[in-house]
C-alpha cells in the first residue's frame, strides 16, 4: 500500500500531528522525493520508527512512551490499496488484533472493525519487519558498511548484486564462515587431525586395536579366582563370630544399666505407699490459694476507695450554681455574637461609601462640563454603540491602524524597487564570455592525468618491487629462465591429492602391518612363556597325547588280533614291523595301561590341559598370521616402489622437479605466484606506456584548446598549461556568474514589484471600505465629519469613562442602603433577646452582646462540671458494687480449696499442699524410671529381675570385659581377612581384561556416535555453501545485465558524469564490478574513494529496488541521514538521483540538517520534491 498521509495521534513526542504526502485520493501526487526535516529533539527518530510500526505493529517494549502511556499509543495512516481505493488504518499498542479501520478519527477503536487479512498483506507486502528494514530502509551506518563490504569483497559481482538486492550483509563472510565450520567438522586431507570427524575416526581405529588385544584372557585367572573365594569365605565367617560377640556384649551392658533402675523403683514404690492417705490436689492448688487471698485483699481496698470517692462527688455537686435562662437561649446569643463583627464592619463601610459617593458626584460634574451641556451628554450616552456594533467599530479602527503604516511601507518599497531598476538599466552590461566546451573537456582530462603524477611514481616503485620479487621467486624455484617456468605443465590439485592419498594409503598399510607384526611377536613370546610355565613340572597329558596313546594301543590290538586270532603272520614279524622291545601281548598291555593312565591324568588336570592346548593353538595361529604379514609387507613395498616410479615418470613428462606431492604442491603454488607477479609486471608496463601517451595527447589537446579561445600556450609542461587553462576558466566562470546574478536580481525585482502592486491595491480598497464604515458613527458620537479614527476612539473612551462613573455611583448607593438595613436589624434582635431574658433594653447593643457571650461561656463551663461530677459519682458507685462482688467470689474460692484438702480453716492448707506436691513428684519420678527401664531393655521387668537373680555388678562387669577382649581380637582377624580378600580381588581384577575391553568398546561406540552426530551438520554446511554459491551464480546471471545498466545510470547521476557506466570484468576467476571513468579508465572498487564507494552501493540498492518494484507495489524507500557526510555538490547530485528513482514511487529522506533543504530546492524540480517540517504540520483534531 502507498502511504498518502501519516497521522501521529499519540506516539513519541507527537500529539495529533499530521504529515501529508499527497492530496489526491488515488495517491498519484504522493509519489516523488519527500524530504522530512526536524531539528534535534523534534522527534525525527520517533517519526522514522512510526513508519515501520504502523505497518508491522508497535513493539512490546517501545521507546516511544515517554509522553503518552503505553495503552494510549496510536498511529494512523491513509493508504491507497491495490484497487486504488483510499483505506484509513489505525495501529494501537497492545496484543492480539491491533490494526483497525475506523470510519473517522472520532470512531472508538473498540467499535471499529479489524483490518482484513488482504489489507494486512498489502500493508506489509508479505514481508517481516526485519526483511522490510533490510530491503526498503537505509541509514548512514548501513550505507557506509555497504561501501566497506564492496571494498573487502574487491568488487566480487555476485556478492555485490545479491547484497544490494536483498539488503543483506557480508555474503562473502558467510561463505567463508560456512567453509570454515565445515572444515572444523571434516577435512578430506588425509593428514588433517584437528577436525571432529577426522579425530573421531582416528580414535575409532586406535580403540578397535585395543579392543582386539584385550580379548585374550590369561591362564592364571582360575587359581586367583579360587584364592579370592577362599578369602571371602574366611572373612564372612569371622564377621559372623564378631557380630555374635558384639550382641552378647550389648546384652551385658543392658543388664549393667537396668540394675540400679530396679533398686530405684523399689524405693519409690515404698514411699508412694506411705503417702496414700494424702488427697490428690491439683498441681496449681497453692497458686490458686495465694491468688484468691491476694484478690480478696485488693477487693477490700477497692471498696474503701470507692466509698470515699462517692462522698467527695456528692459534696462538689451541692456547691454548683448555674444560670439556666442563658443556656435556654444559647443559640440566639451565639447567633448575635457571630453577627457582631459583621455589624461593626458595616458601620465602618457606611462612612466609607458616603465619602465615595461624594467623590463620584464631583467627578461626574467635571466630566459633564468637559463634554458640554447635560442634555447633550444624555444624548451621547443614549447613542453609545451596542456590544455587536462596538465589536465591528473596534475591528474597523484596528484595521485602519494596521493598514495605514503597512500601506505607507509598501509604497516606499515600490518606489525603492523602481529606483533600483532604473539604476540597473543605466549600468553598462558586462560583455558575455563564451566558454569553450573543448577547453573544459581538455582541461578535465588534463587534470585527471595531472592527478596521476603521484600514481605514476608509485607505479614505478611497484615495477621495481615486482622485478625483485620475480627474481627472488626464480631463485626459490631453482630456475633461471622465466620462459622455461611458463612452459612447465603443472599437475592438478586432484592429481596431487590422488598420488599423495595412494602413497599414504600404502604407507599406512605398511606401518599397520609392522605394528601388527610387533604385537604378534610380543604375543608369541608371552604364549611361549605361558606354555613353558604350564609344562615346567614334566610331561603333561593333553588331548593330543591322549589321542596318540590310544591310536598306538588300537594299532597293537589290531595286529594282535591278526596274529593270534586270525592267524595272519607271526609274532616275530609283528615285533619287527612295529619295532617293539617286548613281545606283542606285553607291548599291547603296556600301551593299554599307558592310554588309561593318560586318560586318568587328563581328567584330573583337565583345566591345565585345556590351557596348554589353547596356548599351542594360539602359537600356531600367530605363526601363520606372522607369515601372512611378511608376505603382505613385501607386496606393499613393491606397490610403494611402483607408485614412486610412476610418479617420477609423470614428473619427467610434465617437466616438473622430483618432489613429493606435498612439496610439489607448494612448488606449483610458488610458480603460480611467480606467474601472477609476471602478469602484474606486464600490466604495469602497459599502463605506464598508455599513461605516457595519454599525457602527450592531453598536452596537445590543451594547447589547441587554448589557441582556439585566443590564449597563447605557455610552453609544453602539462602543469603549466593546466594552471593557464584553469585561470582562463575561472575568469569565464566569474563573468558568467555576474551576468547570471544580475539576471536573477532583475527577476526578483520584477516579482517583488508585481507583488507590491497587488498588495497596495488590496490595502487601498480595504482602507476605503473601513473608512466609510467608521464615518457613519461621527454624527452619533458628536464628532465632525472630518474626524480621524483616533478622535473616534478617544470619544468612545470618554463616553465609556462617564458611563462607568454613573454605574459606580448607583452601585455605591445600593450598597449603602444594604449596610443600613443590616445595622437596624441587629439592634432589633438584641432588644428582643433582652426582653426574653427578663432584662431591661440595653443602651449599647454591641457591649450587651459581648457581656451575654461571656456569661453564656461561664454557665456552660459550670454545667459541664456538674455533668462530669455526676459521671464520676456513678463510676464510684459501680466500683463499690464490683468490689463487694469480688469479695464474695474469692471467699467462695477459698472455701472450695479447704473442702478439696479436707481441712476446716484455710491456715491448714499450706501443709496439705506441700505433702500432696511430694506425692505428685514421687509418682512422676516413678513413671520416669519405668520409661528409662523400657528404653534400656526390650525385656519386661519380671524377665530382667529373673536374669539378675544371683548376679551382682562385679560379675557382670567381668563378663563384659571378656566379651570386649574377644571382640577386639576378632576385629583384628577380620581386618587381616579383609586385606587378604582385597589383595586377591585386586590380583584377579588385574588379570581380568574384560573391563579394558569394555572400555575400549565404549570408546569405539562413542567415536562412532561422534562421527554420526557430526556428519549431518557437515553435510548441511556443505550443502548450504553450495546452495548459496549457486544462488549467487544464478542471481548474477539473471540480474547482472539489467541491474548493472540501471546502477550505471544512477551512479552517473550521483557523480555528475565522472563515472559513465559500470562493467562486469570476467577476466579473473570470479567476475568483479568495475566503473568506467570519463577519461576512459576502468577502475576497481579498491581504487575508489570512500564517498564514491558509498554512492556505488546506493546506486546498486536503487537499481535492485527498481527491478523488484513490481513485486512490492507502494512500498516506500526510507532513508535516514544518508547525506550527513556528503558536501553540498555531492548531496545535490544524490538528491537528483533519488528524485528520478521516486518518479514511480516514494522516497522518504529523514534528516536534521537544515541546509539540505536549500540544496534540495536548488537541485530537484519543484514538482518532484516535497519538504515536510516536523513540528509545523499539526492538525487540530
Amino acid at each position: 500500500m502507498k502511504l498518502i498521509r501519516l497521522d501521529l495521534q499519540a506516539f513519541g513526542p507527537f500529539t495529533d500531528t499530521r504529515i501529508v504526502f499527497g492530496e489526491a485520493e488515488d495517491g498519484q501526487d504522493a509519489n516523488g522525493l519527500h524530504l522530512i526535516h526536524g531539528p534535534n529533539e523534534a522527534g525525527k527518530s520517533s517519526a522514522l520508527r512510526a513508519m515501520t510500526d504502523l505497518r508491522f505493529g508497535i513493539p512490546e517494549r517501545s521507546r516511544d512512551n515517554f509522553v503518552h502511556d503505553f495503552k494510549r499509543l496510536r498511529i494512523a495512516g491513509m493508504f491507497v490499496d491495490a484497487r486504488r481505493q483510499p483505506v484509513y488504518l489505525v495501529r494501537r499498542k497492545g496484543r492480539g488484533v491491533t490494526l483497525h479501520r475506523p470510519d473517522t478519527k472520532e470512531t472508538p477503536l473498540t467499535d471499529a472493525p479489524a483490518a482484513t487479512p488482504e489489507q494486512e498483506q498489502q500493508l506489509t507486502g508479505g514481508l517481516t519487519r526485519e526483511a522490510f528494514e533490510a530491503m526498503f530502509g537505509l541509514d548512514h551506518l548501513r550505507l557506509r558498511e555497504g561501501g566497506n563490504r564492496l571494498l573487502k569483497g574487491e568488487g566480487e559481482l555476485g556478492s555485490a548484486l545479491f547484497e544490494a538486492s536483498a539488503g543483506t550483509r557480508g555474503i562473502a563472510s558467510i561463505l567463508e564462515a560456512l567453509d570454515a565450520d565445515a572444515k572444523g567438522l571434516f577435512s578430506p586431507h588425509s593428514r588433517a587431525t584437528q577436525a571432529v570427524i577426522n579425530e573421531a575416526r582416528a580414535t575409532l581405529e586406535a580403540q578397535r586395536k585395543v579392543h582386539r588385544e584385550a580379548l585374550t584372557r590369561p591362564a592364571q585367572w582360575q587359581s586367583l579366582e579360587r584364592a579370592h573365594q577362599q578369602a571371602l569365605e574366611e572373612l564372612t565367617t569371622l564377621e559372623t563370630r564378631r557380630e555374635e560377640a558384639q550382641r552378647h556384649e550389648r546384652d551385658l551392658a543392658a543388664l549393667r544399666t537396668v540394675a540400679p533402675l530396679l533398686e530405684e523403683l523399689d524405693r519409690l514404690r515404698k514411699e508412694l505407699t506411705s503417702l496414700d492417705a494424702i488427697p490428690d490436689l491439683a498441681a496449681e492448688a497453692r497458686e490458686e490459694r495465694l491468688a484468691a487471698q491476694q484478690a480478696r485483699s485488693r477487693a477490700q481496698q477497692d471498696l474503701r476507695d470507692a466509698e470515699a470517692q462517692w462522698q467527695e462527688c456528692e459534696r462538689r455537686l451541692q456547691a454548683q450554681v448555674i444560670e439556666m435562662p442563658l443556656l435556654a437561649h444559647a443559640a440566639s446569643i451565639e447567633r448575635l455574637s457571630g453577627r457582631l463583627e459583621t455589624v461593626t464592619e458595616a458601620r465602618v463601610e457606611l462612612h466609607r461609601q458616603q465619602a465615595r459617593v461624594e467623590q463620584l458626584d464631583v467627578r461626574l460634574a467635571e466630566q459633564v462640563h468637559r463634554l458640554g451641556s447635560e442634555a447633550d451628554v444624555k444624548r451621547l450616552l443614549k447613542n453609545l454603540p451596542s456590544a455587536a456594533d462596538r465589536a465591528g467599530l473596534e475591528a474597523d479602527l484596528n484595521a485602519l491602524a494596521v493598514i495605514g503604516p503597512r500601506l505607507e511601507d509598501r509604497r516606499a518599497r515600490l518606489e525603492a524597487l523602481e529606483a533600483a531598476e532604473r539604476e540597473a538599466q543605466d549600468d553598462a552590461l558586462e560583455p558575455e564570455v563564451a566558454a569553450s566546451e573543448n577547453l573544459a573537456q581538455a582541461l578535465h582530462q588534463a587534470r585527471a592525468l595531472g592527478e596521476m603524477t603521484t600514481d605514476a611514481q608509485a607505479l614505478e616503485r611497484d615495477q621495481d618491487d615486482l622485478r625483485s620479487q620475480v627474481q627472488q621467486h626464480l631463485i626459490d624455484l631453482g630456475q633461471t629462465n622465466l620462459q622455461a617456468v611458463r612452459e612447465i605443465q603443472p599437475l592438478m590439485q586432484a592429481q596431487l591429492d590422488e598420488t599423495r592419498d595412494a602413497m599414504d594409503a600404502v604407507d599406512d598399510t605398511l606401518r599397520g602391518l609392522k605394528e601388527e607384526a610387533t604385537r604378534l611377536q610380543r604375543d608369541m613370546q608371552e604364549q611361549s612363556r605361558q606354555l613353558e610355565q604350564l609344562t615346567a613340572g614334566g610331561r603333561v597329558v593333553t588331548l593330543d597325547t591322549l589321542r596318540e596313546a590310544r591310536a598306538w594301543r588300537d594299532a597293537l590290538w589290531s595286529r594282535l588280533r591278526q596274529v593270534y586270532v586270525a592267524g595272519e603272520g607271526t609274532p616275530e614279524s609283528a615285533i619287527n614291523d612295529l619295532d617293539l622291545a617286548r613281545p606283542l601281548p606285553e607291548s599291547f598291555e603296556a600301551a593299554q595301561v599307558q592310554a588309561d593312565h593318560q586318560a586318568d591324568q587328563l581328567r584330573e588336570n583337565a583345566g591345565q590341559a585345556a590351557r596348554i592346548q589353547e596356548c599351542q593353538s594360539r602359537l600356531k595361529a600367530m605363526e601363520e598370521r606372522h607369515q601372512e604379514i611378511q608376505a603382505q609387507h613385501m607386496q606393499g613395498v613393491r606397490e610403494y616402489e611402483a607408485l614412486r616410479e610412476q610418479w617420477r615418470a609423470r614428473l619427467n613428462a610434465q617437466g616438473l622437479p622430483d618432489l613429493s606431492p606435498d612439496a610439489l604442491g607448494q612448488w606449483q603454488g610458488r610458480r603460480e605466484t611467480l606467474l601472477e607477479l609476471t602478469r602484474r609486471l606486464e600490466r604495469l608496463e602497459r599502463d605506464k606506456s598508455a599513461r605516457h601517451e595519454q599525457r602527450r595527447q592531453a598536452v596537445e589537446a590543451l594547447r589547441q584548446a587554448l589557441t582556439a579561445v585566443g590564449e597563447r600556450p605557455a610552453g609544453t609542461d602539462l602543469a603549466t598549461l593546466i594552471e593557464q587553462a584553469g585561470a582562463w576558466e575561472r575568469q569565464a566562470t566569474a563573468a558568467q556568474g555576474r551576468r547570471q546574478e544580475r539576471e536573477h536580481h532583475a527577476r526578483l525585482r520584477q516579482k517583488d514589484r508585481a507583488a507590491l502592486t497587488r498588495e497596495i491595491e488590496v490595502m487601498e480598497q480595504e482602507w476605503q471600505a473601513r473608512s466609510r464604515s467608521v464615518a457613519a458613527w461621527h454624527d452619533r458620537l458628536g464628532l465632525p465629519v472630518e474626524a480621524v479614527p483616533a478622535a473616534v476612539r478617544a470619544r468612545l473612551e470618554e463616553l465609556d469613562a462617564l458611563e462607568a462613573l454613573r454605574v459606580e455611583r448607583e452601585d455605591m448607593l445600593a450598597a449603602q442602603a444594604r449596610q443600613q438595613s443590616l445595622v437596624r436589624d441587629f439592634q432589633d434582635q438584641v432588644a428582643t433577646l433582652a426582653d426574653l431574658l427578663g432584662e431591661p433594653p440595653p443602651g449599647s447593643p454591641d457591649d450587651y452582646t459581648g457581656q451575654l457571650q461571656t456569661r453564656l461561656r461561664v454557665a456552660r463551663e459550670r454545667d459541664h462540671q456538674r455533668a462530669m461530677g455526676l459521671q464520676e459519682q456513678s463510676a464510684a458507685a459501680a466500683s463499690r458494687a464490683r468490689a463487694r462482688e469480688a469479695l464474695d467470689i474469692q471467699a467462695g474460692a477459698l472455701e472450695a480449696l479447704c473442702q478439696a484438702a479436707g481441712v476446716a480453716v484455710e491456715e491448714d492448707l499450706p501443709e496439705i499442699e506441700a505433702r500432696a506436691d511430694r506425692k505428685r513428684q514421687v509418682r512422676r519420678v516413678l513413671e520416669e524410671r519405668q520409661r528409662q527401664l523400657t528404653q534400656a531393655s526390650s525385656q519386661s521387668e519380671a524377665e530382667l529381675r529373673k536374669r539378675l537373680e544371683g548376679l551382682d555388678v562385679i560379675a557382670i562387669e567381668a563378663d563384659q570385659a571378656r566379651c570386649q577382649a574377644d571382640i577386639e581380637r576378632l576385629g583384628q582377624r577380620v581386618a587381616e581377612a579383609r586385606r587378604v580378600e582385597e589383595r586377591t580381588r585386586r590380583d584377579l581384577e588385574a588379570v581380568d581384561t574384560s573391563d579394558e575391553a569394555a572400555q575400549a568398546r565404549e570408546a569405539m561406540e562413542s567415536a562412532a556416535a561422534c562421527i554420526q552426530g557430526a556428519i549431518r551438520p557437515w553435510m548441511r554446511l556443505r550443502l548450504a555453501h553450495a546452495l548459496l554459491q549457486e544462488a549467487l551464480k544464478q542471481f548474477r546471471q539473471r540480474s547482472q545485465a539489467p541491474m548493472v545498466a540501471s546502477a550505471s545510470k544512477y551512479l552517473a547521476l550521483m557523480t555528475g558524469g565522472r563515472y559513465t557506466h559500470l562493467e562486469a570484468d570476467e577476466s579473473q576467476d570470479v567476475p568483479v564490478l568495475k566503473a568506467m571513468r570519463d577519461d576512459g579508465n576502468l577502475i576497481g572498487v579498491d581504487a575508489m574513494s570512500e564517498g564514491t564507494r558509498d554512492q556505488l552501493y546506493l546506486a546498486l540498492r536503487l537499481a535492485a529496488l527498481e527491478l523488484r518494484r513490481a513485486s512490492h507495489p507502494g512500498m516506500p524507500l526510507i532513508l535516514d541521514d544518508v547525506l550527513m557526510t556528503s558536501d553540498d555538490v555531492r548531496a545535490g547530485l544524490i538528491l537528483q538521483a533519488l528524485a528520478q528513482f521516486a518518479g514511480a514511487g516514494q522516497v522518504m529522506l529523514f534528516t536534521h540538517h537544515r541546509h539540505l533543504l536549500e540544496v534540495a530546492r536548488g537541485a530537484v524540480d519543484a514538482h518532484a520534491l516535497r519538504i515536510h517540517e516536523l513540528g509545523m504540520e499539526r492538525c487540530a483534531g
